[in-house]
Parts: structure tokens; sequence; C-alpha cells
């Protein structure tokens, strides 16, 4: 089958059981991330075989078919209930009665705060209220009945109605307190149950190909949708307790929208993972800073209300992964540590998941992260790098970390790991722009850095023609800002311009750079003269005069700082970010051109924008003056 939406169509016309089987072992096998695959195999091997046998096929290829992030409820439900009907009933707690109330916690951690999680709710109520141990039966109820009736969904308002009834006929004056306290919370939630669930019926099941897309609509409405903190001082006990249960629902409900996109988009989207790691390090903070926004915090003043959140079925010992809603960084650590594994081709993912464990003082880990990200050898996506050749980002990486842990011997022994490498380029330029930068940055070493930018032209001559010019823009604004050697910088790019047979032939932005550096020095006439000398060099190569329009991008050079990536960078900034260098899209620089065109028109001279350099257009087309 071509891609799994095709074996779902083909599953309605299978005509034996036996093909009908052998499709969905086809599909888990080969779209292990589908989980109606999952749900459809277990149903079938429940209804033929059993469900000692389902519940087997399931918890063997947990990894696969019950993951932290699988956000389905109805695969959920089916596992519970294989899990329940597969072990017997006991009036006491047991070993087979905890592995069940576990396996419904977990349940509903992952896929509860859905819309469409109503089943699930209901048949752990019903086992809870029926076949859970006597001893713990009021407990587990009233912790999932608290918990459910906040989730907007279809049919979620029955748990409400439950509570409400039970508050009614039989319970005390507290009882009653706190339905009163939940209902204006209920009564929200039902009024956003009906947008909710279609905006995720509209990202499960639309048939288009922007998955992510549709996800990043689900968890911009989530996190809009999150309840907003109070601080209410005359605010009832009751009351402090269920808005600390309202924080918590929309704490879980965003944590379902992250869980169901990376399940959906894992492979397109490593920043998924980072930007949940944030946000669970976020949730961390806010509970620091406020207990009282959590269930049984410090400041709810209501102890006998814990006992009705916390579920008698713990999965404290759990990954924390499998937090309704993950918070922490022990947490944010895992969800990297899941992000590099899932996506073992993304330098992202390796590299937050380093910075994570960096800050948990934790650098040995760190360092085998990043030794094995550099064993990957992952190839460039240098448009400009040779086929084959291998990515500098790892190394780059790997070197800052020895710097900033063992020393600047370290950091030099890892450049030097890369000398076959680099004499057989067989690695993309930004090794010696990452490793000057740490020359220049880490070790103040100036001269050093210098070497290794020449060392980088020595090796791989053609970086003086590159179409971006990347390189020797570099290596200019390093001459220019750190050494403050305008001189050799202007050189560098003449040495750049000159390795061109023609002139015509010389990207645009060399020439700007050129011109701005003699603009910005000019401190007398014979300076002056060489960038109107530029100007008309640029004028007969047919470059068209710009104005010094990409000195703003030019001076724009990205600095490397030592320090660990941020783990909410885009891929994009991961690779700019490794090395010091200019924006690559020369598109952009045309645009910015275009609107200081646009500028100019409007009566904005180019002159107060290019520091009163002269401007190509100001010179006759014979490259005289006027």
């Amino acid at each position: 089958m071509a891609t799994a939406r095709d074996l779902q169509a083909q599953l309605a016309q299978a005509r034996s059981p036996e093909e009908y089987v052998d499709m969905l072992q086809h599909g888990v096998e080969h779209f292990p991330r589908v989980a109606l695959f999952w749900r459809l195999y277990a149903e079938h091997e429940r209804a033929t075989r059993g469900p000692e046998v389902a519940w087997k096929l399931l918890n063997e290829n947990e990894e696969k078919a019950l993951c932290w992030c699988r956000c389905d409820a109805d695969l959920w439900r089916v596992a519970a209930e294989c899990c329940r009907d597969a072990h017997p009933r006991e009036e006491r707690a047991s070993e087979s009665t905890e592995l069940v109330g576990r396996t419904f916690e977990r349940a509903v951690a992952a896929a509860g705060a859905a819309p469409e999680a109503t089943a699930l709710w209901r048949a752990y109520r019903d086992w809870a209220a029926n076949s859970a141990p006597v001893a713990q039966r009021a407990q587990a109820k009233a912790s999932l009945l608290r918990r459910a009736s906040l989730i907007p969904g279809e049919g979620n308002d029955e748990f409400w109605r439950e509570i409400e009834k039970e508050a009614r006929e039989g319970g005390d004056e507290k009882d009653r307190e706190r339905a009163r306290a939940l209902d204006p919370l209920a009564q929200a939630a039902r009024r956003d149950g009906a947008a909710r669930a279609q905006i995720w019926r509209a990202a499960r099941h639309a048939q288009t190909d922007d998955d992510l897309g549709r996800w990043r609509i689900v968890i911009a409405y989530e996190r809009a949708s999150m309840p907003t903190e109070k601080r209410r001082q005359e605010a009832t006990p009751a009351e402090k307790s269920a808005h600390a249960l309202s924080i918590d629902a929309g704490r879980r409900r965003i944590a379902a929208a992250y869980r169901a996109a990376i399940d959906a988009c894992a492979d397109q989207a490593p920043e998924l993972f980072l930007e949940l790691s944030d946000w669970a390090e976020q949730c961390h903070a806010e509970d620091l800073a406020r207990p009282e926004a959590i269930p049984g915090g410090a400041d709810t003043d209501c102890p006998e209300d814990e006992a009705l959140i916390a579920s008698p079925f713990s999965l404290e010992d759990e990954s924390p992964l499998f937090q309704a809603a993950p918070s922490g960084p022990d947490a944010a650590v895992h969800i990297l540590a899941d992000a590099a594994k899932t996506c073992s081709t993304s330098v992202l993912a390796a590299a937050a998941h380093a910075a994570a464990l960096e800050r948990l003082g934790r650098p040995a880990e760190a360092e085998a992260a990043l030794e094995a990200l550099v064993a990957k050898e992952l190839k460039t996506d240098d448009p400009e790098a040779k086929e084959g050749e291998l990515c500098a980002a790892p190394w780059v990486l790997l070197e800052r970390h020895c710097r900033r842990h063992r020393g600047k011997e370290a950091a030099r022994d890892v450049f030097a790991r890369t000398a076959d490498l680099r004499k057989a380029k067989k690695i993309d330029a930004r090794i010696y722009e990452g490793h000057a930068v740490v020359e220049s940055r880490a070790n103040n070493d100036k001269l050093a850095a210098r070497r290794v930018f020449e060392l980088g032209l020595d090796q791989r001559p053609e970086l003086l023609q590159r179409h971006d010019a990347v390189y020797v823009l570099t290596f200019a604004h390093f001459l220019e800002t750190d050494c403050g050697d305008a001189d050799s910088a202007s050189a560098v790019i003449e040495r750049s311009i000159a390795a061109y047979k023609k002139e015509q032939d010389v990207p645009h932005v060399l020439w700007d750079a050129l011109v701005s550096i003699y603009h910005r020095h000019a401190s007398s006439r014979d300076a002056a003269m060489k960038a109107r000398a530029v100007e008309v060099r640029r004028k007969k190569a047919g470059a068209g005069g710009v104005g010094g329009a990409l000195m703003a991008l030019w001076r724009d050079v990205s600095s490397a700082a030592i320090l660990p990536l941020n783990a909410t960078d885009t891929a994009w900034r991961v690779r700019e970010a490794i090395p010091a260098i200019l924006v690559r899209d020369l598109a952009s620089c045309r645009d910015h051109a275009s609107k200081l065109e646009a500028a100019r028109a409007d009566g904005l001279l180019a002159d107060e924008i290019d520091n009163g350099g002269v401007d190509a257009s100001d010179l006759g087309a014979g490259g005289g003056g006027g």
C-alpha cells in the first residue's frame, strides 16, 4: 500500500477475515503511528481470540501502540477495556486491580483531554464505581468525575450532572459548596465543547496534506482558551479549589493538543517537541511562583479536596511524560530525549536535548548526546556544498560544549578530529566559521581565529567564489569588528572579487559590503575616492546601484555566543546561529533594496540611510560625478 489512507480504504473491501488481518498487520508494521490500525487490530483480536490476546498485543507493542503522545481516546479505551477484561474482578486491592487502575490513569492522562474522550471517561467511571477495589471506589470516582467535568467535549457534561446530583442528594454542605463553585466553570466548558470538537475533528479527518498547519490551529486555540489566573482575596476555599481545577484542565487541554500534533507530525516538525518542553518548564515556573494555581497547592486551604483530586492509582513512578500535563525540567528533558530519538536526523532536537541536560547539571550526558549526533554523520543542507558533504553543526555544537566544560584544549581537540574531513573536503565550510568563533569569543584569541579563517580559504579556495559570499563576508566582518582592521577586511573582499573571471559575475552583496566599509571608515579623501571608485566598478559590472541597500544586512551578522542553543529556536535558526553568518537568501536582499527604492520615491534620500555614501545612481553613465 502506498499510504496509510490507501490502506484504510482497502480495509472495507477485505474479502475474508484472513485478508483483513493481513491488512491490519501490514498497517501496524508500516504505519505504526496510525492509531486506527492498532485499535482495529486489537478489537479484532478481542472479538475472535479474547481480551487476553488483545491486551498482550497492545502491551508488548507499548512503545508503538500506547506511547505517551498517542492522544487517541478510542485506542486507549480499547486498551483499558482489554486490560480490565483480561484480569479477574477483585474486591480487594491487588496487583491486577492496580494494573487496571493504572492503565485507565495512563489512558486519561494521554487522551482524556481530547474532546472525543467521553467514552473513555465513561468506561473508567463504570469500572471505578462497580469493579474497583471497594476501599478505593469513592476516591477513584470522585477524582475522575472532577477531572472530566471541566473538559469541553461531546457528552462530557454528564459527569458534571453526576457531581451535582450526588451533592444535592447525598452530600453535606461542603459538597454542595464545591458543586456551586464548579457550576459556572462546567457551563463554560459546555459552551466551548461544540467549537472545540469541530476544530479537533477538522485536524484529525480533513483530507489535505497540511497536517501540521491544522494541528497548529488546534494548539493555538487551546493556548488561547487557557483560563487566566485570578487572584481573589475574598474567594472561598471551594472557589479557589474550583479555579485550580480549571487551570489544571486548561493545561491538560494544551498538553493533549501537543500530544496529538506530535503523534501526527513528529517527523515533519521537531520544533513541536521543543515548544512542549518549553511550555512544561513554564508551567513549573508558574507553579513555583503561585502554588495556589495547582490542585492541592499550598494556598488552597482545602486539604480534603486534595484527596478528591488525587487518584488512588498513582503514576508517580511512571515516566514524567505520562503526567496529564507534563511539568518541570525533568519532563522537559524526557520530551527532548524522545525528540532526539524520533527525529534522529534533526540537529535542532539533539542540540535542544543537550542544552536541557546541561541546564540540569548533567554535562557528561549532554556530551554523550552530542557525540551520538556526530556519529550519525548527517549530510549538510547547504545548497552550495558538494554532494555528500557532512554537516558541520554537530561538530560545532560539540566543540562549544567541550569549551564550556573542559576548557579550550578540549575544544581544539574536537576541531583537530575533523582534520581528515577538512582536507578531503567532506565537511561543509561552517566548521571553520564555528571554530573561529570559539577562538575569538571564548578563548579571546583573535590571532588564532584569523588563522582559522585563512585555513578555510587555503583548504577551500572555492569559498572565495560562493554565490552567497557568506564565508568571505563573515571573515571580513570579523576583521573589521573583532580585530578593528578595516583595511584587511576590505582586502579580503577585494580578494574574493578578484577570484571571479569577470566582475559582472561578482555577487551584488560583495560590492555593497566593500562600499559600506569604505564609507564607515572614510577618514580621508583617499578613502572617499576609493568608495567612489568601487561604485564606478559596480556600475560598469552591471551590478546595478542599490544605494547601499544591503549595508544593513551586511552589518547584521549573527554572532554565535558560547551559550547553549535556545530550546525554542527553529531549525533555520540552528543552521544560522552556529557560525557567524549573514542572511543567506539573496532574494530577501533584493526585497530590502526595493523597499529602500520605494522610500526614496516617497522623498527619503538614500544618503539618510547609508551614512552619506555615494549611491551608484548618483554617477553618470561613464562613471563621472555630477
